[in-house]
């Protein structure tokens, strides 16, 4: 294994979380969906048509119940998806995951599976493979 295999983990991990608590808030407030919509929509202004973009549009046209699922699966395509998540920027402030407190509650817990499991990171990627 790599090096800096647990500190990819990692951050994979925090993706995850954080998309853990969006799915969460989703089941009872799923007019998120729109906002994640508008900040597809404002990307695509900016930047063009990008395939991630299009991946993501049609993610948000599913029902919430399914984006939900998909926001915490472990595929190793949601995972490079939820890099880019169009629900990260604008609920920042919401989820707070620009204040100290939440962000050192999120890397302590990815710190923690992460010691526990340094072989997980293989399995995470591709199940069935550890």
């Amino acid at each position: 294994m790599s090096r800096h295999l647990p500190a990819d983990y990692r951050r994979l991990l925090e993706s995850l979380f954080r998309h853990r608590l969006i799915a969460r808030t989703l089941r009872d407030r799923p007019e998120l969906v729109q906002v994640a919509q508008q900040e597809i929509d404002s990307l695509r202004e900016q930047s063009g048509d990008h395939g991630q973009f299009v991946e993501w549009d049609d993610i948000l046209k599913l029902p919430v119940r399914e984006i939900r699922q998909l926001l915490t699966s472990r595929s190793e395509r949601m995972a490079q998806l939820r890099i880019d998540s169009p629900f990260i920027r604008p609920l920042i402030s919401e989820f707070g995951f620009d204040q100290d407190k939440q962000r050192r509650r999120i890397l302590d817990a990815s710190r923690r599976l992460v010691s526990l499991r340094k072989s997980a990171f293989v399995e995470y990627l591709i199940p069935g493979q550890s």
